[in-house]
């Protein structure tokens, strides 16, 4: 297993950084968060979802969420143990697929998914302007 940090506008300084405001599912996952560290809002967007969770902080300790580095607050998960769990089952589907993990102050959010993109979230306009 092996762990790389993701370097996004959207990831906190360190893993609690950040605040989940919300989370929506249906055709894919959206988080909506707040970085404290610069005062902004982020909405991330998983596409071709395999499986989601949600843990609680106090109980990150375990597994790949003890091994998260110190510094930094979004990550993917190489050769994971999550998503060797499924075996051979529909491979052809998770071939394409990574385990992402992203830190907030009081949970951390687990996500098996195909890719994912982020944009600022701007209240008072109609649309969010895309970053990355």
């Amino acid at each position: 297993m092996r762990i790389i940090d993701i370097k996004s506008p959207a990831s906190g300084t360190w893993h609690r950084d950040c605040e989940l405001l919300s989370v929506k599912s249906g055709g894919g996952l959206e988080l909506l968060v707040y970085k404290e560290g610069d005062n902004t809002k982020w909405r991330i967007m998983f596409s071709g979802i395999v499986a989601y969770k949600v843990t609680s902080e106090e109980f990150s300790v375990v597994g790949v969420l003890g091994e998260l580095p110190n510094e930094g607050g979004f990550y993917e998960i190489f050769d994971s143990p999550w998503i060797a769990e499924y075996g051979d089952y529909r491979k052809d589907i998770l071939k394409e697929r990574h385990h992402y993990v992203y830190c907030c102050y009081d949970e951390i959010i687990e996500v098996i998914a195909k890719d994912f993109k982020v944009e600022q979230f701007i209240e008072d306009a109609a649309t969010a302007s895309k970053v990355s």
